[in-house]
């Protein structure tokens, strides 16, 4: 025979499924709204877990450092991850406390197998590379697979992508690294890494094959790979960063006069530079680290935050819902406890319907976030999978969440209720306006959360707009930008290009550079700068090598003087500068004047002037940038560049792949436009303004969801206060500004609250850009205007039917 307790809790079920379908709407209202609500949440929390997880498989991960440059500026710290070749090795000779280091380098993109050239990222490494990073080797030499400076080692998808196989210890494979090809011996295969991780590689080879290893191992200047260290488990960050500093300035002492000509402040202790240690969890979360796709915490904890304030608006519109239809369940609560309910069999009621409620919503939530993982990945870019929720972590946090919600949205509610006193319900003596406040405190926390993200949204699309259509002082519109693997034999390729496309209408210009502009295909950001001295001013410059017609080809306007031109022989001691450049001379016209940048090398001559241009992002100011034609020897040409006329872009782009693969037998084409690359530099920007696009419409809906049901619930509360109005003579429109003004009035007072907050938020977001958008009256005013016409919309659809009803039909009970 079944207990009591047991009973009783079939009973509470019995009528909770009883009650939600009698309230169809408002059971759908509340399911739909919290299983929205928990699918977008469990997806947003995932997202930042994956985040914030990164490299966190790696053993002894709490030891491991990025080695990086720091100084201060006037615009604030400059912090650079590249390394010379001889930092690493040095400090782990001179500073004590180092375990293990290693270099790590992108060192090239093409293997080849029997005469079959296929693509690969290559990185360049030390010995002790896998005893600082603890991948998995599957095959082959576990214990010191990069011994040997032939040695090579795969992870199984490049093994299986290159061989068809995966244990391929002993095979032979060529490989190309900066223009150079040698011949590998495989001495492992490890398998493959997770995709939480900073450190990604195909092919790992000795750091040693750089071809210019042997000319640099001793050269402090030449910044071109990450640096790392494995300190003991009893070193003091500081004191190493002490020790740090005493190794940089033995070799590599600071140039202070030129460092204050720059803009470089001094620290406490006076120095001017210091290399300091990142620890590897914070590599992936530091916008400074350049290593892999890193994301800033700021961006993360606002993941989090939305995460949370989507679940509050349904959860308040639950919460809502409950305290207006709690109160009309005053005779069924007053008829139980007449019975013997006690107390808190009353509050197990109410709460317990929350609790399923929430369950069901719950349940729902993850049958939607196993649909839309697929379109969240694919729009956000996330490398989330399903298993992930199923996770300890992740299953905790889901419940914890279920709790939550029911019991905040069931507890005061069912506490309310469950302490009336039985003769004031069965009196009459309840109404429902004991709950207005709080009520109404609800409602507008709703709107002015969703009215913050509305706006947060519109200045984060309004900033990428302007970061998009910026002038570069460039045409960047219709140039294809093709990486060349070796810059070397860039210029002989770039010469093919132009006879073999000459006579095509399509292609107006052909010139190549030794940088990109953006990120490529390749995923190549390079940057190289010089310094000298002129007069009594230390100058400073960027510095590119470019090819003839580069000027034509980009679309660049020259001020003063001429174009590069093979009318004038070589070229190879002019130089074209910007305007930032010519205007650090302190003179009033540069054009024909000549500079000395090192003794060793003849005057350099100012043969054009042109406007500042930034072929890098705009998170950074636009520097004075220097170009020349190949001053030290055979030019470097790293990119080729054509522009192309108004036709299709699609259609000439498969004319230029077709001449580049006829004249690279097996080459790798990765022809990319450069609106394309540029678009590339603010994908994170991008990504945020999508992700609080996306997610302010949910909150919204949400939100008009919750008083699309409470204006339903309060109007019919005052069906038989209506009929007496309009008996009495009330108009429709009197009777809908009646029940529209109270709502209308919580919006605004949400409108004003949510203002200030979002210019704060969005001031302070906006600081991180040198160059940044405005944000005008117009945009809040516009945001305002668009929460109260959807606010109104929703409820008109109750107000208006109450006012157009029949008051015969509400009065004839009485």
């Amino acid at each position: 025979m079944p207990s009591e307790p047991n009973n009783m809790w079939k009973n509470y079920f019995k009528t909770t499924i009883r009650n939600l379908t009698r309230n169809k709407l408002l059971a759908f209202i509340n399911i739909f709204g919290l299983s929205v609500a928990f699918a977008c949440s469990i997806l947003l929390y995932l997202n930042a877990r994956r985040e914030l997880s990164f490299d966190s498989f790696f053993k002894d991960k709490e030891r491991v450092y990025e080695i990086y440059h720091y100084a201060r500026t006037t615009a604030g710290d400059r912090i650079t991850t590249n390394m010379a070749f001889p930092v690493v090795p040095t400090i782990q000779k001179e500073v004590g406390g180092v375990e293990q280091a290693t270099r790590y380098m992108q060192g090239g993109s093409l293997v080849e197998l029997d005469n079959k050239k296929l693509s690969a990222q290559i990185s360049l490494v030390d010995e002790d590379f896998f005893k600082v990073f603890s991948f998995d080797i599957a095959y082959g030499n576990k214990l010191s697979p990069l011994s040997s400076a032939g040695d090579l080692v795969l992870s199984k998808f490049a093994a299986k992508k290159i061989f068809n196989r995966e244990d391929v210890v002993g095979e032979k494979l060529k490989a190309e690294v900066s223009g150079v090809w040698n011949t590998y011996v495989v001495s492992a295969v490890t398998e493959d890494f997770p995709k939480t991780s900073s450190i990604t590689y195909d092919v790992l080879i000795r750091i040693e094959n750089h071809p210019d290893y042997e000319k640099g191992k001793n050269n402090w200047d030449n910044w071109n790979h990450f640096g790392f260290v494995k300190l003991a488990g009893n070193v003091s960050v500081d004191r190493f960063e002490e020790d740090l500093f005493r190794v940089q300035e033995k070799y590599d002492p600071s140039d202070t006069s030129y460092m204050k000509s720059r803009g470089f402040l001094a620290d406490a202790k006076g120095r001017y530079k210091r290399l300091r240690i990142m620890p590897l969890m914070e590599i992936h979360t530091n916008d400074s680290s350049h290593l892999g796709n890193t994301v800033s915490k700021s961006t993360i904890y606002t993941i989090l935050v939305i995460s949370l304030v989507i679940l509050l608006i349904a959860t308040f519109n639950f919460v809502n819902l409950n305290i207006a239809r709690a109160f009309t369940r005053v005779k069924e609560v007053g008829v139980r406890k007449s019975l013997g309910a006690q107390t808190q069999n009353v509050f197990a009621q109410i709460w317990g319907e929350s609790f399923l409620i929430s369950l069901f919503s719950v349940l729902i939530g993850l049958v939607l976030v196993s649909l839309s993982l697929p379109h969240f990945k694919r729009i956000f870019n996330a490398g989330l999978e399903l298993k992930q929720i199923f996770s300890f972590t992740s299953l905790a946090t889901v419940l914890l969440g279920l709790f939550f919600v029911s019991l905040l949205a069931g507890a005061y509610p069912a506490l309310t209720i469950a302490r009336i006193n039985t003769a004031n319900i069965l009196r009459g003596k309840v109404s429902v306006k004991r709950s207005g406040g709080f009520r109404n405190s609800l409602i507008v926390t709703q709107f002015t959360i969703a009215s913050v993200l509305i706006l947060c949204t519109a200045i984060a699309f309004k900033q990428f707009e302007y970061l998009l259509t910026f002038p570069l002082g460039f045409t960047k519109e219709n140039v294809v930008s093709i990486p060349v693997p070796d810059g070397e034999r860039g210029k002989l390729l770039l010469e093919r290009l132009r006879n073999k496309l000459a006579k095509d209408p399509a292609i107006l210009n052909i010139s190549g550079s030794s940088i990109n502009v953006g990120i490529g295909k390749d995923g190549g950001v390079s940057k190289w700068s010089n310094g000298f001295d002129y007069k009594d001013k230390t100058i400073f410059s960027n510095w590119m090598t470019v090819d003839y017609d580069f000027i034509k080809t980009m679309g660049i306007q020259i001020l003063k003087g001429r174009d590069f031109s093979r009318d004038f022989g070589a070229e190879t001691n002019n130089v074209i500068v910007t305007e930032s450049m010519a205007a650090q001379f302190g003179e009033k016209d540069m054009l024909g004047k000549s500079f000395i940048l090192d003794s060793l090398r003849p005057p350099v001559t100012i043969v054009g002037i042109i406007p500042d241009i930034q072929l890098y992002s705009l998170h950074e100011k636009i520097e004075p940038m220097t170009m020349d034609v190949a001053m030290d020897g055979p030019a470097q040409i790293y990119y080729l560049l054509v522009r192309t006329g108004e036709g299709n872009p699609y259609t000439t782009m498969q004319k230029i792949e077709a001449a580049f693969k006829e004249l690279v037998p097996g080459g790798e084409y990765q022809g990319s436009f450069l609106d394309e690359n540029t678009q590339k530099l603010y994908n994170k920007e991008k990504k945020l303004s999508e992700l609080l696009g996306i997610f302010s419409i949910v909150a919204i809906v949400l939100s008009c969801l919750g008083l699309f049901a409470l204006a339903m619930l309060m109007i019919q509360q005052r069906v038989k206060e209506i009929g007496v109005r309009k008996v009495l003579g009330a108009s429709v429109l009197n009777i809908h500004l009646l029940l529209t003004k109270q709502f209308l009035g919580l919006v605004v007072l949400s409108m004003l609250i949510a203002v200030p907050l979002a210019w704060y938020f969005m001031s302070e977001w906006l600081q991180r850009f040198p160059y940044k958008t405005s944000m005008d009256w117009w945009l809040f005013v516009l945001s305002g205007a668009l929460s109260l016409f959807i606010a109104l919309l929703t409820i008109s659809y109750h107000t208006v039917r109450a006012a157009l009803s029949n008051p015969v039909k509400s009065l004839r009970t009485e």
